[in-house]
Formats: C-alpha cells, structure tokens, sequence
C-alpha cells in the first residue's frame, strides 16, 4: 500500500523539479532540500501569469501532497502495527 502512493509522489516530485530548474531555481534532489524544493515551486506558482498552467501547477503541488499523505499514513500505519 505504502508503494501505491511513493512511485506517484516521486514522479510529481521530478516533475515539479524539472519546472522549478527550467525557470532557474535551486531545487535539490535530495530530502535535506524538501522544504526548499517546496517553496521554490510555491514562487514558480505564484508568479505564473497564465491561468491555465497555474491551475496545473495547483493540481500538480496538490497531487504531490496527497501522495506524500498517503506513504506517510502507510508508514506511520506499518510502524504502529511492528511489522
């Protein structure tokens, strides 16, 4: 179950790389840069002028977090269980 939403969250996360890069953020790759992966994603969205791409970027940040949701119930679920 845990798998189910770790492929999708990591597929969203490399999306959401590639555009913060292409627009000349930093975002790294790595967990120690979670948080600045996110808010550089959180200033490409804020200053996309185009409706329509905002609302992808929306759904593709939103996407993210209920995936990200969805490992970390799993995770907690699996730790709590002693499996």
């Amino acid at each position: 179950m845990f798998a189910i939403g770790a492929i999708p969250a990591n597929l969203l996360w490399f999306r959401m790389a590639h555009l913060v890069r292409a627009k000349g953020l930093e975002f790294p790759i790595w967990n120690f840069g979670f948080f600045t992966g996110l808010s550089n994603f959180s200033r490409v969205l804020r200053a996309e002028s185009d409706p329509e791409r905002k609302v992808s970027y929306r759904l593709l940040l939103g996407g993210f977090f209920f995936s990200f949701a969805w490992c970390l119930f799993w995770f907690v679920g699996f730790v709590m269980a002693g499996r």
